[in-house]
Order: C-alpha cells, then structure tokens, then sequence
C-alpha cells in the first residue's frame, strides 16, 4: 500500500527517523571543520589580496575593493550551491530497523 505525498510530508519513514541521531557527529564535525577553515583561511587570503595589490601600488578603496567584490562573488557561489541541493531519493534511505 503506498502512502500519499502529503503523508511522507508528515511523518518520517523509517530510514530517515533512524538517520537523524545516526549522523550527527559526522555532520557537525564536517561543518565546524568547514568553519575553521573558513574562518582562518578567509582573512589570511583577503590579506595576501591587500598586499599585493598595496605592493602594485593601490590605495584606500583600491586596497579593499577587490577582496569585497570576491567575497560577494563567493557568496553569491554559496547561494546557488544551496539552491542546488535536492531530497534524497527514498531508493538510497538508509533502513536500519525497517522490513526490507
């Protein structure tokens, strides 16, 4: 018997309800690890842009403009790559507990 769209809207399946406390480690120790980085590789390279562009001989807005436009350029990269992201497929739910 197959259930409605709106009923898998409502209710977790099995595999999904098992997949919440599964992963969380994983999850967040991918993300705090992609904010490390972020958060130092970020300033050391809006830097190194500051130097060269000081050792070519810019000043004042010439210094930090490019760094901002880069840095909005990358944001606007992250937006499409969140609206990129799809559901997974139910054919590649992970069913721990379930009857298959």
């Amino acid at each position: 018997m197959r259930r409605s769209t709106s009923s898998k809207l409502s209710s977790p399946n099995c595999g999904f309800a098992s997949r919440k406390s599964d992963r969380v480690g994983a999850i967040h120790g991918r993300l705090l690890t992609a904010w490390s980085v972020a958060g130092i590789l970020g300033p050391v390279f809006v830097n190194y842009i500051r130097v060269y562009l000081k050792s070519r001989g810019a000043t004042g807005v010439g210094l930090y403009a490019p760094t901002m436009y880069l840095m909005a350029g990358l944001l606007v990269v992250g937006l499409i790559c969140n609206l990129m992201v799809r559901p997974v497929y139910e054919r590649f739910y992970y069913h721990k507990n379930c009857d298959r």
